[in-house]
């Protein structure tokens, strides 16, 4: 009878508590671009390095509750999305406009190494607004 009564009392809260926004920083962000298509994408955040070669999907990095998807708008425009788990199939989300800075990469005229020169802020909620 008590433990039907405080999970029936906790379960509320530990949802609500799983479901608060959290803003995290994402820094170091280099995409390689080789012709128009995402060759690999790096990045810190929180403590934890999150890097994928030909990212096509969504990537878990490392051990880390983060995750993320990268798609190029144009070859120094990128959209990046931040995943956070929080729960058991439960979490918060991010997606953002990322603008770039490219330069010459070393295979030819179609190869670009382009990075971010600040560190963005995401604001991950369960809605992703």
């Amino acid at each position: 009878m008590r433990f039907s009564t405080i999970s029936a009392l906790a379960l509320p809260l530990l949802s609500s508590l799983a479901l608060a926004d959290d803003t995290v920083t994402v820094s170091d962000l280099i995409i390689r671009n080789i012709n128009s298509t995402i060759e690999s994408a790096s990045f810190s955040i929180a403590n934890t390095t999150c890097s994928a070669s030909q990212p096509t999907a969504v990537v878990t990095c490392g051990d880390s509750p983060y995750r993320f998807y990268i798609e190029e708008n144009s070859l120094d425009s990128y959209n990046l999305t931040i995943y956070e788990q929080t729960g058991p199939a439960v979490g918060l989300y991010k997606e953002q406009e990322v603008s770039t800075v490219c330069r010459a990469g070393p295979t030819g005229a179609t190869d670009y190494v382009c990075q971010s020169f600040s560190n963005l802020t995401y604001t991950l909620t369960f809605d992703g607004q």
